[in-house]
């Protein structure tokens, strides 16, 4: 299954490890999510990740980067216009969803807009639908 992960995820996933977040970084470790991303994403996955004040495993996250970069599916972002949008760091991750035909898996769903062709998901609600694809 292709997703955008929002960094949001990626973070709470770090943070529990028995949560929905920590489920789709497994599915990328295991290579049950396909994960979109794009120069952009990468970028703020990195500058975050890295951040003391979130004291995470920094062989778990270089691991984690590692099975990202062997199993993503690269794309180059498609412009977006920013109206709508009340943080505008989050553009990247609904312009690489947007080139790359899929869902934006984000525990911020109210930063993105309800209407557009994103389906923007919740942590949970993504791995009930991978949970369907894989029974």
């Amino acid at each position: 299954m292709r997703l955008v992960l929002d960094t949001n995820v990626l973070v709470s996933g770090f943070l529990s490890d028995t949560s929905p977040p920590a489920r789709l970084l497994n599915g990328v470790r295991d290579q049950t999510v396909t994960p979109v991303i794009s120069s952009p994403v990468v970028a703020e996955y990195r500058v975050v990740l890295s951040r003391p004040v979130l004291r995470l495993d920094v062989g778990e996250v270089v691991e984690f980067l590692v099975a990202l970069s062997d199993s993503a599916w690269y794309v180059e972002p498609f412009p977006v216009d920013p109206a709508g949008f009340p943080d505008p760091s989050d553009l990247p991750f609904y312009a690489t969803a947007l080139a790359g035909s899929c869902p934006l898996v984000t525990g911020n769903r109210k930063h993105f807009p309800d209407h557009g062709p994103v389906e923007v998901l919740s942590p949970r609600a993504a791995v009930e639908r991978l949970s369907q694809l894989t029974a």
